[in-house]
């Protein structure tokens, strides 16, 4: 009988261990019967086969490729012939390491968005994020993307992805490092240099800032920035009278923190506007306004004159009163907005104070023209002045000048001026001066009444009493002879006065001035006087028989107006002509009787003596 050796029994796998730090994988079985090896087979689907040999139960497969899903199978061997292939067993190794690994940082989230190549066999991702100061974050994930949120500001995070299977997670990607959003500044401090009113910014350094950039925001929608590599920075050009907040946020070549906290400033103050002064004449203040200002607590105005006086005053409106200001000065006037903090933002103008009133003030009559001259001393501040002279009645007599001198015109007679000056500029008025006093000629006399004393050859002159007058002088002014007068002075001073020895037969015009300190005033008005007519002289008469009558003649008398022939003839027998020629016809004479003849001249005021006498009988 024939002896043969049958083939080795079928291996049956009775387990499979993957070793993930190896990336192998620990085959087992059973003892298979007539079997002296084995000989193990990992087939995977892109070709990749791994193989152990051995004539033990168990061999590890070795170099199995990641992120691949092995079919093991397993054949006996007596040294001749090899048993049927054992039933298969499926085998998954490590997975692949995630590739490709890229981040990008969330500025405004400071967070991070991983991203990598999917994996072969991996059934889900861990994503871990370590800073260098050891803060830890981390993501999970099936897919191929993941958030990281809650990163410390202004660190390095070094950031890897683990694949992970059911079996193994071991399978790290390269690390990559990734800069986060850089930290918000902190501890801002903002400062205004009150001279220069420029405003810089610091603050303490930002991990992770390569540079800064301050943002100042002021209210109306004004903005202005400065950059800064540095912690500090000045701001360019910031307007005046704002209240800006200021913020700070620092940069890296990516990102952009978050706006620090803000710090609230005010800018210097703008200098006061449309700025106006003038002066209240009456009480010598300064009015000084402006428009109220942005941000400003109050006002100070400062006046500083070129003699030394300075006056101030201050206000939280929009004006102010100078008080106690000098005449005749231009004030320099600072007007200077105030907040409490910079108290330099000033405007500048002149204020030119009421004049001086004129001094050393004198009048003194111009008796031709019956005007003052008034004459006074440069007054400061004053480009004009005027002069008014008033009486006690009311009456007033004015006259400017830009010189130091006037004449008041225009006065009226007898009266007593009280003078005073005052000074003028474009705007006001001095008080008046010191009052000097004026005494203008006396009024003209009046009630001039002339009595002709015929037979004294004189006239008396009368007139009302003039209390203004220190005496007076009486002119009887005619023709063809020479002027007469008499002066009244004395104390008391006595209203009429007589001119003696009048030549017989003129007309008198008599007037009367009245004087007082060398000043005379107008004539009084005019008042006809006569004297007694002259003596008619060759007085001659002719008898006229028939009618019984006696023609008389005789030469023209000076002065006369009529003539008067009288014809006496004893014991009561008489008879007159009267006629305005140099001839008049006696009638009526009683017969046989001697006249004597005369003729008496006769004006409005005198008659003449009797002329030369002759004698007729008739």
């Amino acid at each position: 009988m024939a002896e043969f050796q049958t083939v080795p029994c079928t291996p049956e796998i009775t387990g499979v261990l993957l070793d993930c730090s190896t990336d192998s994988a620990l085959l087992g079985w059973a003892y298979a019967e007539e079997a002296v090896s084995y000989t193990a087979t990992a087939q995977s689907g892109d070709e990749q086969t791994a193989t152990c040999n051995t004539n033990l139960t168990n061999c590890q497969l070795l170099e199995l490729a990641c992120g691949q899903t092995y079919t093991v199978t397993l054949r006996a061997s007596d040294g001749q012939c090899d048993s049927f292939q054992s039933t298969s067993v499926k085998v998954s190794s490590v997975p692949c390491p995630p590739q490709a690994v890229v981040s990008q940082v969330n500025c405004l989230a400071n967070s991070a968005r991983v991203e990598w190549e999917a994996s072969s066999g991996v059934d889900s991702y861990t994503v871990q994020a370590m800073s260098m100061e050891g803060d830890v974050a981390g993501c999970k994930t099936d897919g191929n993307v993941c958030s990281i949120s809650d990163l410390i500001c202004g660190s390095t995070y070094n950031i890897s992805v683990n694949a992970i299977s059911n079996e193994c997670n071991v399978s790290e990607s390269a690390i990559i490092q990734m800069q986060t959003v850089p930290c918000v500044p902190e501890q801002l401090e903002a400062n205004m240099d009150c001279d220069s009113g420029s405003v810089s910014v610091s603050w303490e350094p930002s991990n992770g800032a390569t540079s800064y950039t301050a943002v100042a925001q002021g209210n109306g929608g004004y903005a202005s920035s400065c950059n800064s590599s540095d912690t500090s920075c000045q701001f360019p050009e910031l307007l005046c009278g704002l209240s800006y907040s200021i913020t700070v946020q620092a940069s890296d070549d990516v990102c952009n923190s978050a706006d620090s906290s803000a710090v609230q400033l005010n800018t210097l103050l703008c200098e006061p506007q449309n700025v106006s002064a003038q002066m209240e004449c009456g009480s010598n203040a300064g009015l000084v306004s402006w428009e109220q200002g942005e941000l400003v607590s109050s006002y100070l105005v400062r006046a500083v004159s070129p003699d030394g006086h300075r006056t101030q005053c201050d206000s939280n409106t929009t004006s102010c009163r100078l008080p106690s200001m000098h005449c005749g000065q231009q004030y320099n006037l600072t007007v200077t907005a105030q907040d409490g903090s910079c108290d330099n933002s000033n405007a500048y103008l002149t204020l030119q104070s009421v004049p001086c009133n004129p001094s050393n003030v004198q009048a003194s009559l111009q008796c031709l023209s019956n005007s003052a001259a008034v004459t006074w001393e440069r007054a400061s501040g004053a480009v004009l002045y005027q002069a008014v002279g008033t009486t006690d009645g009311g009456h007033q007599a004015m006259c400017n000048n830009s010189q130091t001198h006037c004449d008041l015109s225009g006065l009226q007679c007898g009266q007593t001026y009280n003078v005073t000056v005052v000074s003028k500029d474009n705007t006001c008025s001095s008080v008046d001066s010191d009052t000097a006093h004026v005494r203008t000629a006396p009024c003209p006399s009046q009630d001039v009444a002339v009595d002709v004393q015929c037979a004294a050859g004189s006239m008396m002159v009368t007139w009302s009493a003039n209390p203004n007058a220190e005496s007076f002088h009486v002119m009887a002014v005619t023709s063809g002879s020479t002027d007469l007068s008499c002066d009244s002075r004395g104390h008391p001073i006595r209203t009429g006065c007589s001119i003696e020895n009048l030549p017989c037969g003129h007309l008198y015009s008599v007037t009367v001035t009245s004087i007082r300190g060398g000043c005379k005033s107008k004539v009084s008005g005019a008042v006809a006087a006569s004297s007694a007519p002259c003596v008619p002289q060759n007085a001659k008469g002719s008898l006229d028989c028939i009618s019984n009558s006696v023609w008389v003649s005789w030469d023209a008398s000076t002065g006369a107006q009529t003539y008067t022939v009288l014809a006496n003839g004893g014991g009561g027998v008489n008879s007159t002509c009267t006629t305005s020629s140099t001839a008049c016809n006696v009638p009526d004479l009683a017969c046989g009787t001697q006249y004597t003849f005369h003729v008496t001249a006769v004006n409005t005021h005198c008659q003449s003596s009797p002329s030369n006498t002759f004698q007729i009988e008739t």
